[in-house]
């Protein structure tokens, strides 16, 4: 274990697993700003990551194992995880990611009796009742939180729906697909979503861990705005100023496509089991963000923002030139 960082704070100190990624990235540089001591904990080094955050203490861990999570998490006040994966390969499979580590998490926050977990999960994620073995996985990671937490140590589930924002990258997928093909056929071109922020996200997870009202609950996290994937394609599109054909592909067509974008395409743009996730709504019964007096960023009024600034980049960069 290497740690490269040691600093003192009047807020508290918050370690947060997946503290390199997408989500982790944007919520300590939340917590930084409140004045937390934060503590990442990742098997990387810190120099193998862009733009990680300097404010923060980097703990590097060979590997996951119980006795170096603990050690990790000494004179920790709450912890926040945030790893996940959306595919599998040969090292990093769905158990040893989303249930095997959250186990040891658990058992880790129970014995320190650290005063608070919180656990980013996703919507309709269940291990009885989900379609594919992702949100299964993520179905069993939070039965081991309820089971093993609750008491001393108190858990908040974040259940977020699909994740926008600078970064993310399903929307760098969605951008290459509009940026290169005039015409795409689509699996699941129906499947439903209610996008959220990634700032909106990291606010819910900062009142998780400054309030009470949250402990030993499960919440749900998604905008205001229902868009089928066709139409966040659309939205792309016209933000990037592209006329793109968008094929709907029927189910058995769908199964086929996402069998050779996982084998035969680099980077796995679909596999069967993101196919599967597609099959129900990624959209929740009740909005935390609006009891927690979050006004959710719109997608489609990111997007245009969003694509519009980054041509706004390239033309700068070619005057330049």
């Amino acid at each position: 274990m290497i740690k490269e960082e040691n600093k003192k704070s009047a807020s508290g100190t918050v370690a947060i697993f997946g503290g390199s990624g997408f989500v982790g990235s944007a919520l300590i540089n939340l917590l930084l700003l409140k004045n937390y001591r934060v503590k990442i904990i990742s098997r990387h080094s810190k120099r193998s990551i862009t733009g990680a955050s300097p404010g923060a203490e980097w703990i590097r861990l060979k590997s996951f194992d119980i006795t170096l999570i603990k050690n990790a998490l000494t004179d920790v006040d709450v912890v926040i995880n945030t790893i996940g994966i959306l595919h599998e390969d040969k090292k990093n499979r769905f158990k040893t990611i989303h249930v095997d580590l959250v186990e040891k998490i658990c058992q880790s926050v129970d014995d320190l009796k650290i005063r608070k977990f919180i656990h980013l999960s996703a919507l309709k994620a269940s291990a009885a009742h989900a379609p594919s073995d992702y949100l299964k996985s993520k179905g069993l990671a939070e039965d081991k939180i309820k089971k093993m937490l609750g008491k001393y140590s108190t858990y908040c589930i974040v259940q977020p729906s699909l994740i926008f924002g600078d970064g993310a990258q399903s929307f760098n997928m969605f951008q290459h697909l509009v940026s290169y093909f005039p015409i795409i056929p689509l699996a699941k071109a129906s499947a439903m979503f209610a996008p959220v922020h990634v700032n909106d996200v990291a606010q819910s997870v900062y009142q998780c861990l400054n309030s009470n009202d949250y402990d030993n609950q499960v919440i749900q996290v998604y905008g205001t705005e229902k868009l089928s994937l066709k139409q966040i394609l659309k939205l792309i599109a016209k933000a990037k100023n592209k006329k793109r054909i968008i094929i709907g592909l029927p189910d058995f067509l769908g199964v086929i496509q996402a069998s050779f974008l996982e084998f035969l395409v680099p980077g796995k743009l679909m596999t069967r089991d993101n196919f599967k996730s597609l099959s129900i709504p990624s959209i929740g019964e009740e909005n935390i963000l609006e009891s927690m007096n979050i006004k959710p960023i719109k997608l489609s009024n990111w997007s245009n923002l969003h694509y519009n600034q980054y041509k706004d980049k390239i033309s700068h960069y070619r005057d330049i030139i």
